[in-house]
């Protein structure tokens, strides 16, 4: 016990503190001399390289029973990764490689693949060992290394074996001697465009699968979670594409454009269709044919309910039929993907307004759950003098007359006042049924234009002038028809509750404009009026109904809402988001389940992916072949022409694939041995040893 001034010799401070700490247990009689305890004939080897293997062997070879704990899906370590060794120059897979096999059939070894040790308590001789197996999965009691898997995974990503020189699948094995001979999964989390999408289609999932031609099969995986792939991959906001990484080496991958390209590549048959479960004898009314009703709709036909859906047009689709025009959405697309709906068993009431031909209070009695889904079909006004003037017509009217092939007389010169879809819809519009002059005036800056920044340059590109900063105050008519509109010019100032900076006129900067025509086109609400005034509905300020935000159950029992008429305008794909949340809220009611458990986590937002864009070289977009400007004048021809299959496939390659596995399933068709399972997590097995050896090797 003599001392330095640094304590014992040969001792740092931690190893006095522990050795205080045993001491004062074996005094207090909580240790037992080792030669008491009762020796568990056992052993834990931490490490699959070299040494671990060994050390396994030897163990192993004495009798004893061996787990070995090994991080990776295959022993072997640093060595077997070598193509020589040292001095003897031979080749490092032939001296491990029987070793290896060894291990692998030794009676007495239990390889832990895939595991690390994560807590160690106990003595010497009786140790309790925590040990994580990471998820692979795939069952490997099932798993025969057939490798057939690996041959129909579409994912490519880099090797860690091959050090990136030769790339793996995201389904792999790290080389083909590998020990245990198992296959294992990648997944590295939520993909961004799938986690931004409202219905959080799988993006990735099905580009990997353009990416290989393979569009049959891209399309039934997208129809597994949306049934019009076609419509949406022509009109979709793509809000996938804002959070797409491609966009960290130089610009997100196109991927509505792709989805538009599995439909229109894609093949139709069984494996598309979807399936339906028992027939139920319960009734649900939907009140709207468009997206959030369809979707409604749709799911809840799949369950086995009976479906009745009212809408006033003549045509399934609402603002899909009535609000977007030809030339964006071809009217045979449209209606070949709501036939879907229809191919399922569900009914269709046309040309019947509820609350006009027939009474709310009536479907109430009638069927045991309703959906109120009747969009925004009402236009804002403007609020200024002369609205009333012949000449002016709202940009939801003119779009559903032109839409639904009604004849609708335009003026030479017309005036189209927003900034949003609606307003670039009905300019471009006017273009094409006879318009010589169209202009486009919004209060705010092009910056602050809530339209789709695709659909402006095309405006632009056919002509269409843009007034920015500017804003009507009158309407002057001559014999009841407008003639002029009077105008002044704009600032913006701080942000308004909308997050935008609040326009605000310039004194003394008024103008006049003349015009034959006026389309003011500045937002839309519901007409909940129509469904009879004493109904019970809760509605806001601006005429959208109140509802639960989880269950989106309305202050009615039984009654649900949602799309546009609970939100106001907003995208396609959200109403489909809305759809589908009320249909599992009505499944829920009419099965007498609680409708608001575990729904706070019908989706929980996933870390942020780390993608290493270093080295991948650059490569621009592919951009949508298009109509052009000659050839669309006049006429509703389609713009965007689509890509061909050789675009699509060399767009689709553009796909960083920065979850790992696209969970495109095409891995569990083709595994015989029914092995992977995509729904298996973690497991932790607790181990008891009486010895363990370290080879966890070097980092």
């Amino acid at each position: 016990e003599s001392r330095n001034g640094k304590g014992i010799s040969g001792f740092t401070e931690d190893a006095i503190c522990m050795l205080g700490a045993a001491v004062e247990k074996l005094r207090k009689k909580e240790l037992k001399p080792v030669s008491t305890i009762p020796m568990v004939k056992q052993a834990l080897v931490i490490g699959g390289g070299v040494s671990g293997i060994h050390a396994a062997l030897d163990i192993a070879n004495g009798g004893y029973e061996v787990f070995l704990v090994e991080r990776t899906p295959s022993i072997g370590g640093h060595m077997v990764e070598l193509s020589e060794v040292f001095p003897t120059l031979d080749c490092p897979q032939c001296i491990l490689t029987p070793k290896m096999v060894q291990c692998g059939q030794h009676p007495n070894i239990h390889i832990l693949g895939y595991s690390e040790v994560k807590e160690v308590k106990g003595q010497v001789g009786d140790f309790e060992v925590l040990v994580k197996l990471k998820c692979t999965y795939i069952d490997w009691n099932k798993c025969t290394g057939c490798g057939e898997c690996a041959n129909v995974c579409p994912v490519e990503m880099y090797s860690d074996f091959q050090r990136g020189t030769d790339p793996r699948k995201a389904i792999y094995k790290p080389f083909a001697q590998a020990v245990p001979n198992k296959f294992v999964i990648d997944k590295q989390g939520i993909p961004p465009c799938r986690d931004a999408c409202p219905i959080h289609l799988n993006a990735q999932g099905y580009v990997q699968l353009i990416s290989e031609g393979r569009f049959t099969e891209a399309l039934a995986l997208i129809r597994e979670t949306l049934p019009f792939p076609g419509t949406i991959g022509r009109i979709c906001v793509h809000p996938c594409e804002t959070h797409c990484k491609r966009k960290e080496v130089d610009q997100p991958i196109s991927i509505c454009y792709l989805k538009r390209a599995a439909a229109d590549l894609g093949e139709e048959g069984e494996e598309v269709e979807p399936a339906i479960d028992d027939e139920k004898d319960k009734k649900v009314a939907v009140i709207g044919a468009g997206p959030a009703g369809l979707m409604a709709a749709y799911d809840l036909r799949k369950k086995g309910y009976q479906i009745t859906v009212f809408d006033t047009f003549p045509k399934a689709g609402g603002t899909l039929l009535a609000g977007i025009p030809e030339y964006r959405l071809p009217r045979d697309v449209l209606e070949k993907e709501t036939d879907l709906v229809r191919n399922l068993g569900v009914t269709f009431q046309f040309n019947t307004t509820v609350g006009k031909d027939i009474p709310f209070d009536q479907l109430r009695k009638d069927y045991e759950a309703l959906f109120v889904a009747i969009g925004t079909h009402v236009s804002t006004k403007l609020n200024i003098e002369g609205e009333n003037l012949e000449g002016v017509v709202h940009g939801i009217d003119f779009l559903r007359a032109i839409n639904l092939g009604n004849d609708v007389t335009v003026g030479k010169k017309v005036a189209v006042v927003g900034g949003g879809n609606a307003a670039i819809d009905a300019a471009r519009t006017l273009k094409r049924v006879g318009a010589e002059e169209v202009h486009l005036l919004y209060r705010r800056s092009l910056k602050e234009m809530p339209a789709n920044e695709a659909e402006i340059e095309e405006a632009e590109h056919e002509g269409i002038k843009l007034h920015l900063l500017c804003n009507p105050v009158k309407l002057v008519g001559d014999g009841g028809r407008v003639t002029h509109m009077e105008c002044v010019r704009m600032k913006l100032g701080e942000p308004d509750e909308s997050g935008r900076r609040r326009p605000i006129p310039v004194e003394g900067s008024e103008f006049m404009m003349e015009v034959g025509m006026v389309i003011p086109a500045i937002g839309q609400s519901p007409n909940t009026a129509l469904l009879g005034e004493k109904i019970g509905l809760n509605c806001a300020r601006n005429g959208t109904i109140k509802v639960d935000p989880i269950t989106l159950e309305t202050g009615i029992a039984g009654v649900f809402s949602g799309g546009d008429a609970v939100t106001g305008p907003a995208s396609a794909v959200e109403a489909l988001a809305a759809g589908r949340k009320a249909a599992i809220s009505i499944d829920r009611y009419l099965s007498d389940r609680d409708l608001r458990s575990d729904r706070e986590d019908e989706w929980v937002k996933p870390e942020e992916l780390t993608v290493a864009t270093k080295g991948v070289a650059k490569e621009a977009r592919l951009k949508m072949p298009m109509l052009t400007i000659t050839d669309r004048e006049k006429n509703f021809s389609e713009v965007d022409q689509g890509f061909s299959e050789e675009e699509a496939m060399a767009e689709a390659k553009r796909c960083l694939s920065c979850a790992g596995c696209c969970e495109c399933m095409s891995c569990v068709t083709a595994c015989e041995a029914n092995a992977i399972d995509h729904g298996l997590v973690d497991r932790y097995e607790t181990i008891h040893v009486g010895a363990i050896v370290v080879a966890s090797g070097y980092e």
